[in-house]
């Protein structure tokens, strides 16, 4: 198949193949965006914290109180009572983080299989020494184009954020002053709730860029899924095979069984021909169940090769153009002839036999 780093774009006109789609997926290249996945698992993880907030807060504050009170016992107990603190301290955030963890694995593993539509290559996941090469990798990145997309696209990622952040901060400095004279608990609200803000504001403005990086992911693997004619009738011949091999292979085939039935003439009983232009051979065994046998049919030259053979190995042949025809229009080689033709194949065998029975008696 020609190299596709030497075909242009251009060139790709073609719709993909079944086997081209096929080869891609198990190559694991299939439109997927990482942006997508951080953005989700980041809407998840701020959905978490929000609704996690009450406890987390309840959580701290007693990790708090029981801090100061081990502090308070140090003189009389020693270091074990902060070790107890450390180990207190450590268990009550692990409750209250392990559930928005696991739910985050879940999360990317689900939003990997739904970009991916449930695929799992093994050959993407398998081990290519170039991989390892650095200047393999930034030639497969620049010759790609996937290093400037992804440039521009990171760019603009930081200036949309920036722009959010900014439009949000700017009005937010205008009421620090206000701010200062609040109370603490005040503005511990103040402060979660534009913290809230900004981080809704940049999740939407990444999910809008994850959704441009993920639409050109699918239509750079689109573009590149696309063939060229020659390439289609290359994967044609590869799939269904070479149509001038297989043309010669049923040639070939055809002259083994050409073969195989002129040598079937030599057993046969008699050879009915037309004279010249049809020749067929019957073969019967008396005594045996079942009506005479075609073994061989043809016509012009192969008719020629039937009676070549015959006479090669002494097998009557007889003149009979009407049944010669018609054993040759009814008749399948090896197997019986129809009803239809048993009268006049008994006349032409009973012919045979009794000149035989002659010719054996003089």
């Amino acid at each position: 198949m020609h190299s596709t780093a030497a075909v242009s774009s251009d060139d790709r006109t073609e719709e993909p193949t079944a086997k081209k789609r096929q080869d891609f997926r198990d190559e694991g290249r299939v439109a997927n965006s990482r942006d997508v996945t951080a953005v989700v698992l980041a809407a998840l993880a701020t959905g978490g914290v929000v609704m996690s907030g009450p406890a987390l807060a309840e959580a701290g504050l007693g990790i708090c109180k029981r801090s100061f009170a081990r502090i308070a016992e140090l003189p009389a107990r020693g270091t074990g009572t902060a070790l107890e603190g450390v180990h207190d301290a450590g268990r009550v955030l692990g409750e209250t983080f392990a559930w928005i963890g696991g739910a985050l694995l879940l999360a990317a593993v689900a939003v990997g299989l739904a970009q991916t539509g449930g695929l799992w290559s093994s050959k993407a996941l398998g081990f290519k020494l170039d991989r390892l090469s650095l200047i393999s990798g930034l030639k497969r990145t620049f010759a790609s184009g996937e290093a400037i997309s992804g440039l521009l696209l990171t760019l603009a990622k930081a200036v949309a954020i920036a722009a959010v952040l900014y439009s949000i901060l700017d009005d937010e400095l205008q009421r620090l002053p206000a701010l200062v004279q609040a109370s603490l608990p005040q503005a511990i609200d103040h402060l979660g709730a534009l913290l809230l803000r900004v981080t809704i504001a940049a999740l939407v403005v990444t999910g809008v860029l994850a959704a441009i990086d993920w639409f050109v992911n699918s239509r750079r693997i689109s573009e590149q899924l696309k063939m060229t004619k020659q390439e289609v009738k290359d994967e044609y011949k590869q799939s269904e095979g070479d149509p001038h091999v297989k043309q010669r292979i049923r040639a070939r085939m055809r002259q083994i069984g050409r073969n195989r039935m002129l040598a079937a003439v030599g057993t046969a009983d008699v050879v009915v021909v037309n004279p010249t232009h049809y020749a067929v051979a019957l073969s019967y065994r008396k005594g045996e169940p079942g009506a005479p046998k075609l073994v061989a049919k043809g016509v012009d030259h192969l008719a020629a090769k039937i009676r070549e053979v015959a006479r090669k190995h002494g097998v009557p042949i007889v003149a009979n153009p009407p049944v010669a025809r018609a054993i040759y229009a009814a008749g399948k080689v090896g197997h019986e002839i129809p009803p239809e033709l048993y009268e006049v194949v008994a006349r032409v065998l009973a012919y045979v036999f009794r000149m035989t029975r002659w010719r054996n008696a003089a």
